[in-house]
């Protein structure tokens, strides 16, 4: 029999661990606030642990009973003739009277249906010796860190994890001397039609439809493996497994017939594919075959892998990692527990990432997980918040990647209803989401937001131009179609009309979430245009010219309150659970960044959100508090949040860690995701940037970090424009990073455009001096301008690299004004006129001498000047120079170039023999990097070659630039003489 093992390494383990745990098995009664989650995106466990007989509850993304699946000709909502002719009528009655209705537009919705439950595998010990009363030493838990659930005491041990690689949910059951008799089952005695359960050889199959002929199809099967028995077990409709055995493994897999790519018109939106039984029996095959180790293996690697891109640290001053978590989490009061916080935002990451990964459905209302044939809300995609605030903070904590579902649903579900929605509607061109959301038609410029944000934290402009501007442009479309003159106030702006506050209030005008939101898009639009890659100019002028005149959704009421809507007609102290007037100050960022310094806006922000009260007085939601924990950290109140987030977990988090709607069922995950962009917003301030902004985007770190939280760290926050950032702090706020040892410090940097702009961009935000050269006098201008600097900081000379006078002038001219100079980035440098075109034999002498005389004899002369001026004023410094993937390899057509890049390395090593160890010398070998010069490269060949780099993707400017930052500053102390390759893994 297994014994637990008890010592002072396995208590230090756990003082360590990410991990859920508890003393007692979880409650089939209470199975949703009890049992711990598993996931692969697609498929949902939840294991309570019994040692007598175990029950998995499990679940698949796909299952809903409804829509086309019970009704043929179900229409998502849409009429089937135009309202739009209803549309002046209700907007001429508005503008005259203040508000009005939208009833004449609204669809009906029979046959909606629901998400429901998949099935229950049950595991039957015959609860021989097996009940709690006999069992000692029992523990059950889940590594947040590698998705595995185990639950061990006297008799045996349990394993479960739910495998992406092998899309597979995996059971283990063993023991060190041997099992008793063991029947597994697979039901759901709560489906109507109730599904067929049939059992071959060592499989049972649940298979059913969710309504007589044309309901969903589903399939659940679940393949048994007992090491060293190969004989059918099965008995009727269940496998039952002899006793004497040491190991039984339990493989499950299931499918729908859902298909997402036939949700269109050409399909005739059946979403219906094809029957699942073929492919899930494939898969259970397939990964039946493997061993138990090797489906492990896989399956931690790969989610270890992911979730370890960032780590928040907190403190345990109460000394609660030795405490049940299910424990800590019950007995949770304010002010709090910052080991219970820690652990609670790290279970939100967790949570993403089991139910949002490539293939799957984003997570809906419940993630992936019920135990209900009915849940609550239908357990659907709540759009008006519910949706949004699932994606909080997921850029900003390395899960980025994992938003592909969210684009999916919105480009094959949404986008194709949708388009049908705005000309029945609408008489629209573009897109919105269907016609069940006809009185909320923002969600599609919401939604536009996290497009935006997935682009601006990433930088994948090939996912932009495929992906997500085409989202963007479909929503700006719409708006751009629907917005009207104000005919109340006759001031000229565009407002939308009818419009209304999600779940509040009147149907009116110029509601104030409309218009931010609008506001958001059309900025995004203007700001991407040339990642778009979007050629249509007269769009592009329709867009700038009605921008121009927007209403932009914030005015200050009579009781200096940001209206919610363009009449004042907010009452005070509605304390509605919604904070919509306030989504430009969070999630948004039409107020936090455009007027985040303006403190009659700030106050009117702050003014606002003390009259919604704490999110308690209506319906005691988790999501409403986090939203408002979130809102008040961007104000710098860290009191106000930090009790805000300990009141939503106080109230609404169950002892599994499961976010309760009301403090109590239904089971409602936006809270758990919604903790991720509260206790960020704590962290991290890093707002979105307006169109018109040309000031250098600043980061303000710890910008509301509680008193509690002193002494932790985090590491791995990625920031807008594709960098990061890793930080502690302790009871004095935060100490500086290594990266920030470069402050007050002077840095010559050449080139100024693309890459040395980048550079010149995040040493000035962290406070250096700057002496910026290049030749062309205009690029001076506009990246003085950009930095928004002021000429006691950042020095600006017109020079020519290739000219010794002009360099030593220039490097003269910066210890005047500064007095020293601690280091240099070496960014100028030329591809020429016949980039790429050209072979040896065909080399034009003029091109040669001109690539030499910038690239490599220009580098030698900013070299040469520099360190003498290093030496002779700071006395120590770094320096790094830019060389290129074609100076670590070779390139066909490209002789010149690669020349004069390989000879900077051959420089960079040679000079940091010289210097060292005073002066340090190192060089970054970009790859293909978004910069001027890969404009011009295009120009030159008109095509460019597919990157054969394990990160397929163009890099960005900033990316480079954090490599360079890295090597000026203290944080590469050690490192001299080293060519980076920032090139997205060309040579992995």
């Amino acid at each position: 029999m297994y014994l637990t093992v008890a010592s002072a390494l396995l208590v230090l383990a756990l003082a360590t661990a990410r991990s859920l745990w508890s003393e007692s098995p979880g409650s089939y009664a209470d199975l949703i606030t009890t049992a711990f989650p598993l996931g692969n995106g697609r498929l949902g466990a939840m294991p309570l642990g019994s040692p007598g007989k175990e029950i998995i509850n499990l679940n698949i993304d796909s299952l809903w009973r409804g829509g086309p699946f019970e009704n043929a000709s179900y229409s998502g909502g849409n009429p089937s003739i135009s309202k739009a002719d209803a549309l002046p009528g209700i907007r001429e009655w508005i503008f005259q009277n203040g508000t009005g209705n939208v009833s004449a537009l609204l669809g009906e919705f029979p046959d909606y249906g629901s998400f429901q439950v998949l099935a229950n595998l049950t595991v039957d010990l015959g609860n021989r010796d097996m009940d709690m009363d006999t069992v000692r030493d029992y523990r059950r838990s889940l590594d947040l860190q590698t998705g595995v659930y185990d639950d061990r005491f006297s008799a045996g041990e349990k394993e479960a994890f739910c495998s992406y690689p092998d899309q597979v949910c995996v059971y283990r059951l063993a023991s060190n001397t041997s099992l008793p008799a063991v029947a597994i089952h697979l039901e759901n005695r709560l489906a109507s039609p109730e599904p067929d359960v049939t059992c071959s050889g060592n499989s049972i199959s649940l298979y059913g439809r969710t309504f007589p002929a044309i309901g969903m199809l589903y399939n659940a099967r679940a393949t048994v493996v007992v090491p060293g028995l190969k004989r059918n077990l099965c008995v009727q409709s269940a496998v039952h497994v002899p006793e004497g055995q040491r190991e039984i493994v339990v493989v499950v897999a299931a499918g729908t017939d859902y298909d997402a790519s036939r949700g269109n018109a050409a399909a005739g939106f059946s979403f219906r594919g094809e029957d699942p039984y073929d492919g899930v029996l494939k898969t259970t095959s397939r990964a039946a075959r493997k061993t138990y180790s090797q489906l492990k293996s896989a399956h931690v690697k790969d989610f270890q892998s992911i979730f370890d891109g960032f780590t928040l640290t907190l403190p345990d001053p109460h000394n609660s990692a030795s405490k049940p978590t299910t424990d800590l989490i019950t007995s949770y009061t304010q002010p709090g527990n910052p080991y219970v916080e820690n652990l609670l935002f790290d279970y939100g990451r967790y949570l993403f990432l089991s139910s949002s990964r490539p293939g799957s459905l984003p997570p809906n209302l419940q993630g992936l997980w019920t135990e209900q044939y009915s849940p609550a809300w239908s357990a659907d995609y709540h759009a008006n918040i519910n949706l949004q605030m699932n994606h909080w903070g997921v850029e900003q904590t390395g899960l980025g990647g994992q938003t592909e579902p969210l684009w999916t649903y919105m480009l094959e579900t949404w986008l194709p209803r949708g388009a049908e929605t705005a000309r029945l509607l609408y008489d629209a061109e573009g897109m919105k989401n269907s016609a069940q959301w006809a009185n909320y038609p923002a969600v599609n410029a919401w939604m536009s937001q996290h497009v935006w944000d997935h682009f601006d934290y990433t930088r994948d402009v090939e996912w932009y131009q495929t992906v997500g501007y085409p989202i963007l442009k479909g929503t700006a479309q719409f708006w751009l179609s629907q917005l009207v003159k104000d005919e109340h106030f006759d001031d000229g702006t565009w407002v939308v009309n009818p419009c209304n506050s999600p779940e509040h209030g009147p149907t009116t005008f110029g509601c104030t979430h409309y218009q931010q939101l609008i506001w958001e898009v059309f900025d995004h639009v203007l700001r991407g245009w040339d990642a778009s890659g979007d050629t249509d100019t007269s769009f592009r002028s329709a867009i700038a010219s009605r921008f121009t005149s927007l209403d932009n959704g914030i005015h200050i009421g009579s009781w200096g309150q940001i209206q919610e809507w363009k009449l004042d007609l907010d009452t005070q102290n509605d304390t509605h659970r919604h904070l919509s007037n306030l989504y430009g100050w969070y999630p948004g960022s039409s107020i936090s960044s455009v007027h985040g310094h303006n403190s009659t806006v700030t106050d009117a922000v702050a003014t606002t959100l003390t009259s919604r009260g704490t999110g308690v007085e209506d319906s005691n939601t988790g999501w409403g508090k986090m939203w408002r924990s979130a809102c008040w950290a961007l104000l710098n109140d860290t009191d106000s949040a930090y009790a805000e987030l300990t009141l939503a977990i106080q109230n609404n988090f169950a002892a599994n860690g499961f976010d309760m709607y009301s403090g109590n069922p239904p089971f409602q995950i936006d809270a758990n995701f919604g903790i991720l962009g509260a206790v960020m917003s704590m962290l991290v301030r890093d707002s979105d940037r307006a169109a018109d902004d040309v000031r250098v985007q600043a980061v303000l770190l710890g910008p509301a970090i509680p008193a509690a939280w002193g002494g932790g760290s985090v590491n791995g926050v990625r920031l807008r424009g594709g960098g990061r950032v890793g930080f502690r702090w302790d009871d004095a706020g935060v100490n500086r990073t290594a990266m920030d040892s470069v402050r007050n410090k002077v840095y010559a940097v050449t080139g100024v455009a693309g890459i040395g702009l980048a550079v010149a961009q995040q040493l000035h935000a962290r406070g250096a001096r700057l002496s910026l050269a290049d030749i062309d006098a205009a690029a001076l201008a506009s990246a003085f301008a950009k930095l928004g600097a002021d000429r006691e900081s950042v020095l600006t000379t017109v020079v020519d690299v290739g000219s010794a006078a002009s360099v030593d002038a220039w490097i003269e001219a910066t210890v005047r004004k500064f007095g020293r100079l601690d280091g240099a980035a070496n960014m100028a440098g030329t591809i020429g006129r016949k980039h790429g075109v050209g072979k040896l034999v065909e080399q034009d002498d003029e091109e040669w001498d001109l690539l030499i005389r910038v690239n490599l004899t220009g580098m030698m002369y900013c070299l040469r000047a520099e360190v003498r001026g290093i030496a002779a004023t700071a006395g120590e410094g770094s320096i790094v120079n830019a060389s290129s993937i074609q100076g670590v390899r070779g390139f066909a057509l490209h002789a010149a170039y690669s020349t004069t890049k390989h000879g900077v390395v051959g420089l960079t090593k040679s000079v940091a023999k010289e210097v060292g160890p005073a002066i340090r010398v190192n060089a970054v070998a970009p790859g293909t990097i978004q910069t001027p010069l890969l404009d011009k490269a295009r120009d030159i060949q008109g095509t460019l070659n597919a990157m054969p780099t394990a990160i397929p993707r163009i890099g960005t400017a900033d990316e480079v630039a954090q490599s360079v930052l890295f090597l000026l500053s203290d944080a590469s102390s050690y490192t001299t003489g080293l060519v980076l390759n920032v090139d997205g893994g060309w040579d992995p």
